[in-house]
Parts: structure tokens; C-alpha cells; sequence
């Protein structure tokens, strides 16, 4: 867009009534559209227009939950906007040649709930599988043709972790690299090697990232019950985890 706007906690610059975000004319802050009611936390350009997120509820006059865009002229809501869980919040927009990634903890937005990323492609919401909701994701980043986010963990299990796009969604960065599974597809019968010494816990998630099985892991896991379709298997230990996708063929 050419324009220099920045986002925060603010209220004013000087004497000016700013609330939240600011657009720099080449001498002064000035006030955009009548700011936000609470903080602003990002700021991308998007499509042409200027996307903001944060924990506010209006921009302007206008009811925009957590998220809303700015023509240059007016404030308008994206999509029905974002809401969120108890304890849940947007943290992060990134712009990518798959559309607009939103981070945070326990959003809702169109049909998608309780995500931790969501995607908006200028028209509608989708979730983005493969990161645990229990995951909070802190930034999202795209780098050679690749999208990773990081982000933390609430209760057991280690602090961080960082993501990296797949086919099938999300996939955690190799903590186990000599894990292999195969066959992919598979019929039936999903074979581990190089599974990790101890207790080991696995879980199956479709691709909205709805659980679809959860057990101790051995070797083999069957995924005959599950449909046909692209699938991820999380497997956990008491230091860390990591995902594969595969293909429960039909």
C-alpha cells in the first residue's frame, strides 16, 4: 500500500486521539477511521487492503472480532471475524501464496473451531492441520516456498516446537528422524521403524485435525476403520513428538 501504519496499546500520539493504530503522513500520526476499542497486535497488506488482528472487538463503528481490513477508507469485517475460547487469543498474521495464516489459541472462525491456524483465502475460513490444539502459536513465518509456525504447549511435554507446511498440513520438524512408516498409502496396516525406546503414545488426526484414533504404539497401527483420505499419525514421548502424513488408500 506505500503507507507507513503502526499498531499497539496506544491511545495517543501528542495531543492526538489515536486508539490502538496509527498511519504516519510524512510529519504526524494520524487517526485511522476511528481506531480499534482494544489492542492491535498485527498489521499485514493483504489483496491490496490492510489486515489488523488483536483482542479488540470494533474498529471504528464497525463490529469486526479480532480481525478486520482497512480499504484506505473504511474498517469492514473479514469473514464474520474470530472469536475465541476462554484463555484463547490471536497472536500472528502472515501472509502466504496459500492465502492469509492467522495464529493463536482456541479461535473460531466460520465453521472452523477451537484452531490454533486458520486460513482465509480473500472469501471464507478453513483449518490447517496437524498442530495439536493444545499447541499456542506464537508467529508464522514463509521461507523458500515453505510456511513454518512456532508456538508452545500447555501442560506435559516440551516448551517449543516449530511446524513446517506439507501436503497434509503441518508437519513437526523431525525430532525422531530415523522414524519411518510405510506403506503410503496403506490399506490397513501402518508400519513404524525406528520407533523411540520407552512409552510411546500415538494419534491419529483426519485432516480438519479431528482425532480419529489414539493408543500405546508398538510397531503397527491398523487404520482399516479409517476412510479413505490423507491422515497424520502424532507420535509422543515424555521428551517430545513428532508427525508423519499418509494416505489410507481406498
Amino acid at each position: 500500500m506505500g503507507d507507513l501504519y503502526a499498531a499497539g496499546s496506544f491511545t495517543l500520539s501528542g495531543s492526538t486521539v489515536l486508539d490502538k493504530i496509527a498511519k504516519w503522513n510524512g510529519s504526524a500520526w494520524v487517526n485511522v477511521g476511528g481506531g480499534m476499542n482494544n489492542n492491535c497486535s498485527e498489521l499485514v497488506a493483504y489483496n491490496g487492503q490492510l489486515y489488523a488482528s488483536g483482542s479488540f472487538t470494533m474498529a471504528g463503528s464497525v463490529s469486526t472480532s479480532r480481525i478486520a481490513r482497512w480499504n484506505g477508507t473504511t474498517w469492514s469485517a473479514v469473514a464474520g471475524g474470530i472469536t475465541t475460547a476462554l484463555g484463547g487469543y490471536v497472536s500472528t498474521l502472515q501472509v502466504t501464496s496459500a492465502g492469509l495464516l492467522v495464529g493463536g489459541k482456541g479461535m473460531n472462525a466460520g465453521t472452523v473451531t477451537d484452531a490454533n491456524v486458520l486460513l482465509f483465502n480473500g472469501t471464507s475460513w478453513s483449518a490447517v492441520p496437524g498442530i495439536p490444539t493444545n499447541e499456542t502459536v506464537l508467529d508464522i513465518e514463509e521461507y523458500q516456498g515453505l510456511v513454518y509456525a512456532v508456538g508452545y504447549r500447555g501442560g506435559l511435554g516440551p516448551a517449543g516446537h516449530v511446524y513446517k507446511n506439507s501436503a497434509v498440513g503441518f508437519e513437526e520438524l523431525d525430532a525422531f528422524p530415523a522414524l519411518l512408516i510405510y506403506p503410503n498409502p496403506t490399506n490397513d496396516l501402518l508400519q513404524l521403524q525406528g520407533v523411540p525406546a520407552g512409552q510411546v503414545r500415538y494419534e491419529v488426526l483426519d485432516a480438519t485435525g479431528r482425532m480419529c484414533m489414539v493408543g500405546s504404539l508398538n510397531n503397527t497401527v491398523d487404520v482399516s476403520a479409517l476412510l479413505p483420505g490423507a491422515y497424520q499419525i502424532r507420535i509422543t514421548t515424555s521428551q517430545a513428538s513428532t508427525i508423519r502424513g499418509f494416505v489410507r488408500a481406498r
